[in-house]
């Protein structure tokens, strides 16, 4: 029978045996990490350099084509030691983890969708930056970043150009790899300031292995650059993530939904859903928040300055044109308070003025 259920198992089979048995699954280096003996034709062998080199070219197999893989192992526990009706606690362990048997790799096709090249080519286009943040293994995500152009056609890592040039990676000079793909442990180890650079050196960017809390710090990251974050998520391990992001787009898939429990998000929501629209939008880069304002200095400026101008002047013009028409030109307008309660006024054309009072 199957003596535990770790969360990232699906299901429990029980199966009617005389001993218990430990079954694991998971990423293959964690997997071979625990493992002291591999099943080969129906022996158990000692895990030796040999099995783990196959292991590594068979990894890599499966990965380069864009494959996810797992990796398998058991173990036997004595009956003795676990008998029928132990209780096994998977919080604080209580049963072998270690010296465990690998069984071997399954790799799974997840193709994405025909329409994802596309996309990205749209976003690039509109300048968006597509940066792929996933949990899996660096080479299967960089094999799938590759066939949907999150890594376009001609660019290189690092690691590629090594393996092309056949010298060590610390003899590649980064300036010429125009890609990176970053595991989740490297990044751990890097600093904000450091994180910060990675952005700005690399215009296509893979992150794998990468943890929710990871997520989230890759788009802080972003936001630090100065710009607006689009985060897509479909569990609820991207909630920090689609949270922290400017805009959070949430794609129901899988076993798991997202509920949006704040009011107002779900009213722009709404009002976006109803928004007209804009055939041309993604032929236009997205505005500078910091400078493409509704009201920035240079609207201000056009309509204080040039529309301003214009109004003064015609005001002044439309004010002097009855001024003149009535007798009296701009210069006899200087010092006219004298004069104005005079029941004696010339006109600057010598004609006596008179003021029609509107009550008589």
């Amino acid at each position: 029978m199957v003596v535990a259920h770790m969360w990232f198992d699906n299901g429990i089979v029980e199966v009617d045996v005389s001993e218990n048995q430990a079954l694991m699954k998971g990423a293959p280096e964690r997997i071979i990490e625990r493992c002291s003996t591999i099943y080969i034709d129906g022996e158990d062998l000692e895990m030796n350099d040999y099995w783990r080199t196959a292991f590594e070219h068979a990894y890599l197999e499966l990965g380069n084509v864009g494959e996810r893989v797992l990796g398998f192992c058991d173990l036997r526990l004595p009956g003795k030691e676990y008998p029928y009706g132990y209780s096994f606690d998977t919080d604080e362990v209580n049963f072998p983890i270690t010296n465990l048997r690998f069984l071997g790799l399954m790799g799974m096709i997840d193709p994405p969708k025909a329409s994802v090249p596309d996309v990205i080519m749209k976003c690039r286009s509109a300048g968006i930056k597509v940066i792929m943040v996933t949990g899996d293994h660096p080479i299967t995500s960089k094999a799938i970043a590759r066939t949907v152009g999150i890594i376009s056609k001609g660019s290189e890592t690092a690691e590629d150009i090594a393996e092309r040039l056949d010298i060590s990676l610390e003899l590649v000079d980064s300036n010429n790899a125009k890609a990176c793909v970053i595991h989740g442990n490297d990044l751990r180890a890097k600093s904000p300031a450091e994180i910060d650079a990675l952005l700005r050196d690399y215009p296509e960017i893979v992150f794998a292995r990468t943890s929710p809390q990871q997520k989230a710090i890759i788009v802080e990251a972003c936001q630090r650059q100065g710009d607006i974050v689009t985060m897509i998520g479909n569990s609820v391990h991207d909630l920090p993530a689609l949270q922290q992001a400017d805009v959070g787009i949430v794609i129901a898939w899988g076993i798991t939904t997202i509920l949006c429990i704040e009011f107002m998000n779900i009213m722009g929501a709404i009002s976006l859903a109803y928004e007209k629209v804009e055939t041309d939008i993604m032929k236009r880069r997205p505005r500078d928040p910091k400078h493409d304002r509704l009201v920035n200095k240079r609207p201000a400026l056009i309509t204080s300055s040039l529309i301003g101008i214009i109004q003064v002047a015609t005001g002044l013009f439309a004010y002097f044109l009855i001024i003149i028409e009535n007798g009296f030109s701009p210069s006899h307008l200087f010092d006219l308070r004298k004069s104005w309660e005079s029941k004696d006024v010339n006109n600057s054309y010598g004609q006596e003025w008179v003021r029609i009072s509107p009550f008589i």
